[in-house]
């Protein structure tokens, strides 16, 4: 939550973080990725897609940036 909010006062993320960047980002693109697997080869594919490591990977900008000192904890919006 530190990332969302000031020090003092941590805003908790929005759903949309999980839902929707984390969860559907990589559902979309396993099911492109598998229509056009199935495409060329006729096989069935499997689509692993999970909020919580789409979440992981969209934050690594995030704290990767607090880390370097580029971005303070504070929302810019």
């Amino acid at each position: 939550m530190h990332a969302f909010g000031d020090e003092v006062h941590p805003q908790f993320p929005l759903a949309v973080v999980g839902d929707f960047g984390g969860g559907a980002v990589y559902l979309v693109i396993g099911v492109l990725v598998a229509l056009n697997e199935s495409r060329w080869s006729g096989a069935g594919q499997v689509v692993d897609a999970a909020n919580v490591d789409g979440a992981a990977h969209m934050g690594t900008l995030i704290y990767g940036m607090l880390a370097a000192g580029r971005r303070t904890g504070a929302n810019p919006t």
